[in-house]
């Protein structure tokens, strides 16, 4: 069973005609697919092997439904709250991950199929990568983004910002998650760097 649903793609990443049969079925089987693919980078491959089937027991509930947490940063104990893999605002990090491959998917690198906008009587061809990155650096924030000089071994994590992101919250409950192996996403550009 997936985290997210169809639901998740409104705003700025919203998916057209997702009512649609085909549109729905192609949606879907992204979240099946990327999904996973999320899950495996946020959390290691045994990691994401230990929840699944587990989802709705703790400490699988609180990073997938959002939970409070305390975490030193700076010299400081903040007090945050993760917002969660699923939730009513239906902001996830999962969605934006998903939707940047979906697009990317209907586009052949940087000269594919292009969005429309609307002018009274012609349209203008505008290239749908500046959309895609800003939507992938919105994913990086909500997961954690953790700097060049991170290193993948679980005695080297680290804190690098005070925000309730995902990593933060594996980080600050560590103990909860102990075969945690994440891989970062970093951050792009239009020139996909």
């Amino acid at each position: 069973m997936s985290i997210i649903d169809k639901s998740y793609f409104k705003g700025k990443i919203v998916i057209p005609s997702t009512n649609k049969p085909v549109v729905a079925e192609t949606v879907n089987l992204f979240i099946t697919t990327e999904e996973r693919q999320f899950m495996i980078d946020l959390l290691g491959n045994e990691l994401y092997q230990l929840m699944l089937g587990e989802e709705a027991n703790e400490p699988f509930k609180s990073l997938i439904e959002g939970a409070d947490f305390t975490m030193d940063f700076l010299g400081r104990t903040l007090n945050l709250k993760w917002n969660g893999l699923q939730n009513s605002d239906k902001i996830s990090p999962i969605s934006y991950y998903v939707y940047c491959k979906y697009r990317e998917s209907k586009n052949s690198g940087f000269t594919g199929s292009v969005e429309t906008k609307g002018k009274k009587e012609n349209t203008v061809v505008i290239n749908p990568r500046a959309k895609i990155v800003a939507s992938w650096n919105l994913m990086v924030d909500l997961r954690g983004e953790v700097g060049k000089s991170f290193h993948p071994y679980q005695s080297s994590y680290e804190v690098f910002n005070g925000q309730p992101t995902a990593y933060n919250y594996l980080l600050a409950n560590i103990d909860l998650f102990p075969t945690w192996i994440f891989t970062p996403q970093n951050y792009m550009n239009v020139f996909g760097f």
